[in-house]
């Protein structure tokens, strides 16, 4: 079941058992069938944690450390009964950490100091669309610095749309291994996704 029989020269053949589970066949020329099974090449992401955003905040710990980046996804949020900036915060960290800003809608830019390094703003309970992305680059390093956060929402009464990218340097020097997701106010809708990238 599942065994090959790739050609080994002219009219000559040779049976290439089937691999693992999991493996994928892949050319390699230094092998007799010029064939073999291995596992997938990096690359690729694995789904951590995932869940309904509820409360004041959503904390991701005790992250494992088996990989190059992490990516956290915000599909359709909502923050019930405030307007202000939906913001995450590593390893539980307050100290101040230097966050460039750009707000597209009103082509404004700013540097500021800031605990929580802000996703988005003004996300109200009947805003649309709200979506936003995390990504924490080589995020088990101890000398971690950079991430990045971009978001995209629809406000409910207009056809006006914000997106806010921040680049941030955290003062983080330790691996991260947890992330805070907070909301201005509480959450009123919406999922999280947390993978880790090979």
């Amino acid at each position: 079941k599942g065994d090959l029989v790739p050609g080994t020269g002219a009219d000559t053949f040779s049976r290439l058992a089937v691999g693992a589970n999991d493996t994928v066949l892949t050319a390699d020329s230094s092998t007799a069938t010029g064939l073999k099974w291995a596992g997938v090449a990096s690359g690729g992401m694995t789904l951590l944690a995932s869940g309904t955003l509820s409360g004041t905040s959503v904390s991701l710990t005790s992250i494992s450390q088996s990989y190059e980046n992490l990516i956290i996804y915000l599909r359709d949020y909502r923050n019930s009964g405030g307007t202000n900036s939906t913001q995450f915060r590593l390893n539980g960290n307050t100290a101040d950490a230097n966050s460039l800003e750009q707000r597209i809608q009103t082509t404004t830019y700013q540097v500021q100091g800031t605990s929580n390094h802000t996703i988005s703003q003004e996300v109200s309970n009947t805003d649309a669309d709200a979506h936003a992305y995390i990504f924490i680059p080589d995020y088990t390093s101890s000398s971690a610095a950079l991430v990045q956060s971009y978001a995209y929402n629809k406000y409910a009464n207009t056809t006006n749309t914000l997106l806010f990218s921040t680049t941030s340097f955290p003062s983080v020097n330790t691996a991260i291994t947890s992330v805070q997701i907070n909301s201005p106010s509480t959450w009123g809708g919406g999922t999280y996704e947390l993978w880790g990238q090979k």
